[in-house]
């Protein structure tokens, strides 16, 4: 009966062991499977706990950690079974693609991934440092990369002038990046001499890739430039990129000639640059280069591009080419949508060149092709003094174009535009409400001019014009206007027109329907407009013809590229006088 007894308990006791042993065993996986808890990943890294017994073991990212993270084992630390530190260097190490441990005897580890990205875009490399910025840099500039189809995210905030925006802000192991002859901290060597070195140097070294800012902030960028024909900005030369999201502001002087944006120096390719806005007051050379707030210059004869959402809030002063959003354009088909101009633009100085300044573009080189201007505006003041002008060339000055011609569709211009010039040359100069000079193909529908247009003719120079919506300036220059207006004074110049002035004997085909301007002032010398009192164009039933006018508009009879395109209604605004409201 005993011996039955002692083989039941016998297998009771085996039974246990057996348990017991399958436990562990499903423990032990359990620890070594377990990779890490939802709840401990985040933005900038995850947590793995491992438990493993003497040995080698291999983990793959398929396993343990997903794409885009990298192991940190500065931060990860290992323990023994009696609760000793490990050295994490001696028993764990990595390469992109898999971690490694190997261990004497059983350890147990918290091991942190550090988020860093691949380029792809599911997992963009990470922006969360200045060094990151520097690194791209670096990377474009010396012709390693153009990043074609990477894309990148901003993380954070960054602040060139804080130290907390860097790794290690007293790092020197960049060199010299502002040529001051000798290595500083990396802050220092970004916040003075000639400060950022802007990514992309040329057409064939630029940056390809795509940038997110992600709703981030670059502050206090600082660049002082004194390379002749340089592309200055965030980004010197962008090719078939797109950049968006992102604000930016700080400081940009340039003592030569440069295409400067705060965004971008020039574009080449076909880009997007989207939802930008930017505080940076920048500062040019007279006579020389082109500055735009947003872009400094677009040079492609065969690029398509899309630019929307960009707002300007910093000052530009002096280039021959200035403009709130963009400085010059070559020949390119492209979208101008949901774009404001804010900043303050001036030129002061002697004028040896023609100067341009456009309240959202400087100047569009002449020629037929597709420029779309829509739903937007100009609140910056723009004026030049020159009154020591040489006498070898002009001014052309508009609201939102400085020289060219565009369709412009729902747009206006809200501030003043000034000239004082004792220019003594041939050929048409002054100040337009809409667009400028030279203007070829020009088509505004539904957009108007509140700011008044003052040239101050000080050498009584007969080809000095100041006009409510745009000149015609050039042989063969078209212009089409309907459901426009104008109530600001046009004054100074020996033309003041309310609408429109032809300067030329043998202009394009140029049509009125439905202009008015505030009278006191000639209309238009083609065509006809209707002069109204400043009480009536400041009533709801202007508001209403407007909108009547705007509502028997069929965009795609007066142009086939304008079928998709959407007309604003107007109300009465702020400044009394009707707005859009798109």
């Amino acid at each position: 009966m005993k011996q039955e007894m002692d083989k039941k308990v016998m297998a009771v006791l085996m039974i246990i062991m057996i348990l017991t042993f399958f436990v562990l065993i499903f423990k032990s996986k359990t620890k070594t499977l377990e990779h890490f808890e939802t709840n401990e990943i985040t933005k900038n890294n995850l947590a793995m706990y491992i438990e493993e017994e003497k040995g080698y073991k291999e983990y793959t990212k398929s396993d343990i950690f997903p794409e885009g993270y990298v192991l940190n084992i500065e931060k990860s630390n290992c323990e023994d079974s009696k609760g000793d530190k490990v050295e994490t260097e001696k028993v764990l190490s990595s390469n992109e693609n898999k971690v490694t441990v190997k261990s004497n005897r059983t350890i147990y580890c918290t091991m942190y991934f550090d988020y860093v990205g691949n380029g792809s875009k599911e997992t963009p490399y990470k922006i969360k440092y200045i060094e990151d910025l520097v690194e791209i840099e670096e990377k474009v500039n010396k012709g390693e990369t153009t990043y074609e189809n990477t894309y990148f995210e901003m993380w954070q905030d960054l602040d060139f002038s804080d130290e907390k925006s860097y790794k290690d802000y007293q790092s020197t192991k960049y060199g010299d990046l502002n040529g001051t002859s000798g290595v500083q901290e990396l802050k220092a060597e970004l916040t003075t001499g000639t400060g950022w070195k802007p990514i992309g140097l040329s057409e064939d070294v630029s940056f390809h890739g795509i940038f997110d800012g992600k709703e981030h902030s670059i502050n206090n960028i600082y660049i002082s430039n004194n390379t002749s024909n340089a592309s200055v900005g965030l980004f010197g030369v962008i090719k078939n990129a797109n950049i968006m999201n992102l604000k930016i502001n700080g400081t940009i002087y340039s003592s030569v000639g440069a295409n400067i944006g705060s965004m971008v120096g020039r574009i080449y390719g076909n880009s997007t640059i989207q939802n930008i806005e930017s505080s940076t007051n920048i500062t040019g050379i007279t006579d020389s280069g082109s500055i735009g707030g947003i872009i400094g210059s677009i040079s492609s004869q065969n690029g398509n591009f899309t630019l929307a959402y960009l707002i300007n809030r910093g000052s530009i002063i002096n280039g021959r080419n200035s403009g709130g959003i963009i400085g010059w354009i070559d020949p390119s088909s492209m979208i101008l949508k949901d774009c404001h101009n804010y900043g303050e633009i001036s030129h002061t100085g002697p004028i040896n060149t023609q100067q341009r300044l456009g309240g959202l573009i400087g100047g569009i080189n002449n020629g037929e092709f597709n420029m779309i201007i829509i739903n937007s505006f100009n609140k910056g003041k723009i004026s030049v003094n020159s009154v020591n002008d040489t006498g070898k060339s002009g001014i052309l000055a508009g609201g939102i174009i400085g020289s060219g011609g565009a369709i412009v569709i729902n747009s206006g211009n809200y501030d003043d535009i000034s000239i004082n010039s004792n220019y003594t040359g041939s050929g048409g100069w002054g100040a337009r409400g809409i667009s400028g000079s030279y203007s070829r193909k020009n088509i505004i529908i539904n957009s108007f001019n509140i700011g008044n247009i003052t040239v101050n003719n000080l050498a009584n120079n007969s080809y000095a014009h100041a006009v409510g919506i745009i000149s015609i300036d050039y042989a063969g220059d078209t212009a089409k206007l309907n459901n426009v207006y104008n109530v600001g004074n046009t004054t100074g110049a020996i033309y003041n027109y309310g609408i429109l002035d032809n300067m030329i004997a043998n202009p394009g085909e140029v049509s009125l329907t439905n202009a008015y301007y505030k009278s006191g002032v000639n209309g238009t010398t083609i065509g006809t407009a209707t002069a109204m009192s400043e009480n009536d164009m400041k009533s709801q039933t202007f508001v209403d013809l407007l909108n009547r006018n705007k509502n028997a508009i069929d965009l795609s009879s007066i142009d086939s590229s304008l079928s998709e395109y959407t007309l604003c209604n107007w109300k009465l605004g702020s400044s009394g006088y009707p707005e859009l409201s798109c």
